[in-house]
């Protein structure tokens, strides 16, 4: 028989670690509900709290819009498996950029954003040409050699702006990059309120 004091530290220990437990399961979601588990980027929920937590500080942002060209004819020519399986190929490849002032977020099927800390617009100019020369290369896919690109919008901001807006824009001159030829990045002009090249 245990004395009484014993088993009460007994479940005072039990419950500390049930209590330890669970704060940790907690932060692990937390945690998987901020990555995109095709690509181990961040997710759509990691950009809606980055722009929460950031919002209205004075610092200057680059926001690149990244869409993949040709990738719905590849899903549609091999498959979505094969899509799936470029898709994460290419979420490796777009790691490599992250660092505590970059961010690479996949916010839908083949669209990617980029959110890039204390940036002008030269930093943000290479930054792209770097990504766009990074994706260019060939993927062996399942023994397949694929290759694919794709097109950026960037717009300059700071996190005071509307993130909508910033979107937005971003989006605005990733669009206007592909009706002119694809596969390069495109800059919108927030004086002029259009996009320019």
């Amino acid at each position: 028989m245990l004395e009484p004091e014993f088993a009460v530290w007994m479940i005072v220990i039990i419950m500390a670690f049930a209590i330890l437990y669970l704060l940790v399961d907690r932060h692990k979601l937390k945690k998987m509900s901020y990555k995109d588990e095709m690509t181990g980027l961040l997710n759509r929920n990691a950009l809606n709290d980055f722009f929460r937590k950031y919002q209205n500080r004075d610092k200057d942002i680059a926001v690149l819009f990244l869409d993949l060209d040709h990738f719905k004819e590849i899903n549609d020519k091999l498959g979505h498996h094969v899509g799936d399986l470029l898709i994460r190929a290419i979420g490796q490849r777009l790691l490599l950029f992250m660092s505590p002032s970059v961010r690479v977020f996949r916010i839908g099927g083949d669209e990617f954003l980029i959110i890039v800390e204390r940036y002008d617009m030269q930093q943000a100019e290479r930054l792209a040409d770097q990504i766009l020369y990074c994706i260019r290369n060939v993927y062996d896919i399942g023994g397949l050699d694929l290759r694919v690109s794709g097109t950026i919008g960037i717009c300059l901001g700071t996190m005071k702006d509307d993130p909508i807006t910033l979107l937005r824009n971003s989006d605005s001159a990733m669009y206007k990059a592909k009706q002119e030829g694809k596969n390069h990045y495109f800059i919108y002009n927030n004086q002029l309120g259009e996009v320019v090249n």
